[in-house]
C-alpha cells in the first residue's frame, strides 16, 4: 500500500494533540513565545488540512528550528508523511522520543503513520503504548476502536472502550467514545450506571454497582 496521507478525520484530531503539547512539553518557554508558536503551528496545521503539505513542512521546520518545541516536531513529522516521506517522518519521531520520556503524542502520530501505511500491528502497538502513557489521549482510544471496527471485530472495539472506561472517572470526556459503540445494546446501561443514574433499589439504596463490577459487564 502506498502512502495515502493521514486523512482529514485524523488530521482534525491532530490539532488537539499538538495544541496540548505546546504547554505540556514546553512550560519553560515564556508565555508570549508559546502563544506565538501556537498561532504559527495552527497556521501550518491549516495548510496541512488543506492539502498544502510542502508549505506545512516548511513552516513546521522553521518553528522547530527556532524553538525546538516538541509540538513543532510532531507537526513536522505529520507533514513529512503527508508529502510521502514516511521514513523521514518516523525518523523525526524516533529522534524526538530519545529526548522525551513517555512521549504519548509522539506514539500517537507514529500510530497514525503506521495505520495509514496499513501496518496495523505496529499501529496498534504504539497506540496502546500512547494511551497507557496518557490515558486521556482521546484520539488514541478513538483510532484503536476504529481499527477494530474496520476489521469488523466489534468485540475488540468494545474491549478497548471498557479499558477507556477505567480511566473515565478521572477523565469524563472519554465517555464521548460512546458514539463508536451504538450497536452494543448493553452500552447505554453501562454509561447510565457509570454516571450514577441507575434507579434506586427497593430498599432505598443505590442500584449502581461498584466500579470494578461495571467494567466487567459482559459484551
Amino acid at each position: 500500500m502506498s502512502p495515502a496521507g493521514i486523512g482529514h478525520p485524523e488530521v482534525a484530531d491532530l490539532w488537539g494533540v499538538i495544541d496540548a503539547a505546546v504547554d505540556d512539553y514546553s512550560p519553560q518557554l515564556p508565555l508570549a513565545m508559546r502563544q506565538l508558536a501556537r498561532s504559527e503551528l495552527r497556521h501550518a496545521h491549516e495548510e496541512l488540512t488543506q492539502g498544502h503539505g510542502e508549505a506545512a513542512v516548511t513552516e513546521a521546520r522553521a518553528i522547530a528550528a527556532a524553538t525546538n518545541m516538541p509540538a513543532a516536531h510532531l507537526l513536522l513529522a505529520a507533514a513529512l508523511f503527508e508529502i510521502h516521506q514516511p521514513l523521514s517522518a518516523l525518523a523525526a519521531l524516533f529522534a524526538l522520543e530519545q529526548n522525551q520520556s513517555e512521549f504519548a503524542e509522539g506514539d500517537f502520530i507514529q500510530g497514525l503513520i503506521f495505520y495509514a501505511l496499513d501496518r496495523r500491528a505496529e499501529a496498534r502497538s504504539v497506540l496502546q503504548r500512547a494511551v497507557q502513557r496518557k490515558p486521556d489521549l482521546m484520539p488514541g482510544w478513538k483510532l484503536l476502536m476504529q481499527m477494530s471496527l474496520e476489521e469488523e471485530n466489534r468485540n475488540a472495539a468494545f474491549l478497548v472502550f471498557q479499558e477507556a472506561l477505567r480511566y473515565s472517572m478521572r477523565y469524563p470526556r472519554l465517555l464521548s467514545l460512546q458514539s463508536c459503540l451504538r450497536h452494543k445494546p448493553v452500552f447505554p446501561r453501562m454509561v447510565t450506571m457509570l454516571q450514577g443514574k441507575a434507579q434506586p433499589s427497593a430498599g432505598g439504596g443505590s442500584a449502581t454497582p461498584g466500579y470494578a463490577d461495571l467494567v466487567r459487564i459482559p459484551a
